[in-house]
């Protein structure tokens, strides 16, 4: 095994709004900052175990325009192997602009671009078996979210693996500790 982890999810550029309030309906509020980040939560994941020494990975898509090659290169720059992710011309990358209140309640909404158009077909099935886990979180597609579970499901038949989900709408999943595991606090599970 190559990554010790590989992330599969998602991958958006935040712009990220700071105001007083979260605006009700028809309601104006003034914006105080605005900042824009890489994100995703499987990629926020994996740069944060990058940053820590771990070798890592990633499975997602992106479109060939700023947004895309703004994810690419905060990848790159943070230590995250990006042969995994597709660059597809001609789409828009995944956005969220998000607003951020003083109490950090936020609200989110989502254009998911490329992320609703990778196809399973697109994924190098070599690459997503080269970890010992995988980290996945949720797509807004049900196409993708279905592709994410039977890659994982085929993953697991290949190798000897963990698998780590990120709060997401998995349904199927039955959690379970084996008795002879060397792992602490560490849950197994399987699909069902």
């Amino acid at each position: 095994m190559n990554f010790e982890v590989i992330g599969f999810g998602a991958l958006n550029v935040d712009k990220l709004y700071s105001v007083d309030k979260i605006a009700g309906v028809g309601e104006e509020r003034v914006v105080k900052n605005c900042v824009e980040t890489a994100g995703g939560s499987a990629a926020n994941t994996v740069v944060g175990l990058a940053r820590l020494g771990h070798k890592v990975g990633y499975i997602g898509k992106v479109g060939d325009n700023r947004e895309g090659k703004f994810l690419l290169r905060s990848f790159i720059d943070e230590k995250v192997d990006t042969k995994g992710v597709i660059l597809s011309k001609g789409e828009m990358s995944g956005v969220v602009i998000g607003f951020v209140d003083s109490e950090g309640e936020r609200s989110l909404y989502v254009n998911p671009g490329a992320n609703n158009t990778l196809d399973f077909a697109e994924i190098d099935r070599d690459y997503a078996n080269d970890a010992v886990f995988l980290h996945l979180s949720s797509f807004f597609g049900e196409k993708q979210f279905e592709i994410q579970v039977w890659e994982t499901v085929d993953f697991l038949r290949r190798v000897l693996c963990l698998l780590s989900v990120h709060k997401t709408k998995i349904s199927g999943i039955k959690w379970i500790a084996p008795e002879n595991h060397n792992f602490h606090k560490l849950n197994h599970f399987s699909l069902v």
